[in-house]
């Protein structure tokens, strides 16, 4: 890998301080591993870094063509958590707390905690995405698209199953699935609003906005 190849991956960052050593080693081993798997639908322009505060470091990882659809970390020097998120706007970072966590990692040594949080994104890569349509009743004419991870019960981004006894019975048809590391997707949803996500951080900085992270328990398991 050439100095350069290194620079083209997570050229937005927005985090408003100083990257830890820590983080900045979390950032190289992640590069790194991108670089071997250079998933097909994972463009390195679109990959993002973002914060919370001081203590959590967030890189996130859209799909090229599912929208805002996303792999991300909650990484702290402690532990990390690795997610999926349907992301339409970053300002909040309330697409990030309504995530999926797949895996919660804490180890004692620096090393070990970045090199379990990076084989674990490495699995996501190559986790199956089911695309879904979801209608209010199967004769419905119109559907609305979501997503869920192969042998879940629930889409991202969904309340947890528990809630579904409050609403109103859903009908889901699984119409095609793919992953970050299939070489062509079956749909075409739209890019991820990464210009978007960009100036909402921004704004939140030219305002003297300050996201802190409130519980660092995120997202639904």
């Amino acid at each position: 890998m050439t100095p350069g190849e290194k620079t083209r991956w997570f050229p937005n960052s927005v985090v408003q301080r100083a990257l830890r050593d820590d983080e900045r080693h979390f950032v190289q081993a992640l590069t790194a591993m991108l670089e071997e798997e250079r998933p097909a639908q994972l463009d390195p322009a679109n990959t993002v870094l973002t914060s919370e505060g001081n203590t959590t470091f967030i890189p996130v990882l859209p799909h090229s063509v599912l929208g805002g659809l996303s792999v991300f970390a909650w990484y702290t020097p402690k532990d990390v958590q690795i997610c999926w998120a349907e992301i339409g706007d970053l300002t909040y970072h309330d697409d990030l707390d309504m995530s999926r966590t797949v895996a919660q990692l804490s180890e004692r040594r620096e090393s070990e905690l970045i090199k379990s949080a990076v084989a674990a994104i490495r699995e996501q890569l190559h986790q199956c995405i089911e695309i879904l349509e979801v209608r209010s009743s199967p004769e419905a004419n119109s559907a609305e698209r979501r997503f869920r991870l192969k042998g879940d019960q629930v889409a991202i981004g969904s309340f947890p199953s528990w809630f579904s006894r409050f609403r109103r019975k859903e009908h889901v048809t699984v119409v095609s699935e793919t992953s970050f590391a299939d070489a062509s997707s079956p749909v075409f949803l739209g890019r991820p609003q990464i210009d978007k996500w960009i100036d909402g951080l921004k704004r939140d900085e030219e305002s003297n906005i300050t996201i802190e992270p409130t519980n660092h328990s995120r997202g639904r398991e």
